[in-house]
């Protein structure tokens, strides 16, 4: 179970149980919808992301701080499979969640090109991650869902 970061993201998972358990069995019949539900959910992950310790921008640095993400944007991922997009936006839905999949079997081979210091393998890698990444923040922004296409780093980082 993912463990939210202090704060924001506390408040933000906080915030999504009451409108939930408001929306199931209270005096309201309104549920949030897909659009918001997503958005919290990749808000969440983005102040975890964002809560980790700042790394320098080398190779090696950026690897070590992909590994911290790694696990946040999979728990991220399998909430977001959890959705269930509105019938007009499923296609598109299900392809961003699986260009997301692809960037994240990615990742780790980056991570393990880094290490070896083996440029052509990381310049295939990064090429191929990027471009799964485009595809999932493309298909998210069209899908309204801003906070899940933002490029979120450690603060310090940049």
């Amino acid at each position: 179970m993912r463990r939210p970061a202090p704060g924001r993201a506390g408040a933000g998972v906080l915030a999504s149980l009451a409108v939930a358990v408001a929306g199931c069995g209270g005096t309201t019949t309104a549920t949030p919808s897909f659009s918001a539900i997503a958005n919290t959910i990749c808000a969440n992950a983005d102040a975890e992301i964002v809560a980790l310790p700042p790394e320098r921008r080398s190779l090696v640095s950026l690897a070590r701080v992909a590994r911290h993400e790694l696990p946040i944007v999979r728990n991220e991922l399998a909430q977001l499979s959890e959705l269930t997009a509105p019938a007009s936006k499923a296609r598109e839905f299900a392809s961003a969640l699986a260009s997301t999949r692809r960037e994240l079997v990615l990742v780790p081979r980056l991570i393990a090109a880094v290490h070896a210091e083996n440029a052509a393998r990381i310049a295939t890698v990064a090429l191929a991650a990027d471009e799964a990444d485009m595809q999932a923040k493309t298909a998210m922004t069209s899908l309204g869902l801003g906070a899940c296409a933002r490029e979120v780093v450690p603060r310090g980082s940049r």
